[in-house]
């Protein structure tokens, strides 16, 4: 009975062995302690090297084949590592870490000098393209903040400008240049786009070259940002006029004799409508 005990004990004892070394196969590879672990399901890697950034290890899958793997390892805090290569990372907590493989490994070795040639190609391969790519967002963004930059700058140079275009716009409707006069007003306008003096002069010039649509919109634009702005009103009322809008015509000069009764520019055009029968 006795050896009996015995030889079941002694059994038990080397299947025991023999499934720890099916279980846990290890190797150390540029200072890292690497583990087979759970019939190849997962590998554990263990940093003995502070030191030590990156190892190349071959994995050998089960149903044939092997993969060339550069693990990167950040041993800064803790003395941990962290691999971006698997899935379902978990931390062991003693300066180790187990990545669980999505299919069986069965073994492990370090690279041969061609499959290192190939990674190191790969590597440069892979600096190359980002130092390209960082180069080509660096001189997207440098380009988009030059234009912007000229942008705020013209826009400033022609908000700086607005008052002399408006000068200059009068000066050329007294002339009877209503061209230039358009030019310079709407110069004024974009540096200036509140100003209800640019828009009436504007619509003023339009009306001197019997552009009566485009007057009256900028008439209304002016009457908008100042809706006391008698002169625009009146101004308005003859572009109606003239496009035979009597009524609109009406209102729009009895605006501008509300709001300044002593307009005689504004009493001669309420005379000739009345004189039309409005």
């Amino acid at each position: 009975m006795k050896k009996t005990v015995f030889t079941v004990v002694l059994l038990v004892l080397l299947a025991c062995g023999l499934l720890a070394q099916a279980r846990n196969t290890s190797v150390n590879a540029n200072g890292v302690a690497v583990n087979l672990i759970n019939n190849g399901w997962a590998l554990k890697f263990v940093n003995q090297s502070s030191s030590t950034r990156t190892v190349d290890l071959v994995i050998y899958l089960e149903g044939g084949g092997s993969q060339v793997k550069s693990f990167d390892i950040d041993s800064v805090e803790s003395n941990k590592m962290m691999f971006l290569l698997f899935q379902g990372l978990t931390g062991s907590g003693d300066g180790s870490e187990t990545i669980s493989l999505d299919r069986r490994a069965t073994g492990i070795s370090l690279p041969t000098a061609a499959q290192i040639s190939t990674l190191r190609a790969q590597r440069e391969a892979a600096a190359a393209e980002r130092e390209r790519r960082e180069a080509a967002e660096r001189a997207e963004r440098e380009r988009r903040e030059a234009a912007e930059r000229s942008e705020r700058e013209t826009a400033e140079r022609i908000r700086r400008e607005a008052p002399a275009y408006l000068q200059s716009g009068t000066e050329a409707y007294q002339r009877g240049d209503y061209d230039r006069a358009i030019a310079d007003f709407t110069r004024s306008i974009q540096g200036d786009p509140r100003n209800a003096t640019a828009y009436n002069n504007r619509g003023a010039a339009y009306n001197g070259k019997r552009d009566w649509d485009r007057a009256i919109t900028d008439f209304t634009e002016a009457i908008r940002l100042d809706p006391n702005y008698a002169a625009s009103y009146r101004h308005r009322g003859f572009a109606y006029m003239q496009r035979g809008n009597f009524g609109q015509a009406r209102a729009d000069v009895d605006k501008a004799l509300q709001l300044n009764p002593n307009y005689q520019n504004a009493r001669d055009l309420s005379a000739e409508l009345q004189r039309r029968g409005y």
